[in-house]
């Protein structure tokens, strides 16, 4: 169980780093633009869902089910409220699905000595 953990740490890791150098790269470009249009109740919606998303990930780290399932659960959410972002982001909820397996897995070997 050791190479998975390892694929879904780094994996999460990679996302995790690309969301926040995408979120700050965002904030310092919106704040260059002059116009201060308002988010829309679903924007902000969506936005909320991926953050619980990727703090599932980041919780995954830790405590392997609650984190897999945190994040598997606001990504279908997501999915829910923005259909189209299936297409963009199917990964995200491949790689808690990969923390929930890891984590089921160590329960079970740790029951079995």
């Amino acid at each position: 169980m050791k190479i998975p953990r390892i694929i879904a740490r780094v994996l999460s890791a990679i996302f995790v780093g690309f969301a926040l150098v995408m979120f700050i790269g965002e904030t310092m470009q919106s704040a260059k633009k002059a116009s201060s249009a308002p988010m829309t109740l679903d924007t902000i919606i969506q936005l909320t869902l991926f953050g619980i998303g990727l703090l599932g990930l980041v919780l995954a780290w830790k405590w392997e089910l609650i984190g897999g399932s945190l994040s598997l659960l606001a990504f279908i959410a997501l999915f829910i409220v923005n259909p189209s972002a299936l297409v963009m982001i199917f990964i995200f909820p491949a790689n808690a699905i990969l923390f929930i397996f890891v984590g089921y897995r160590s329960k079970a070997l740790n029951q079995k000595t």
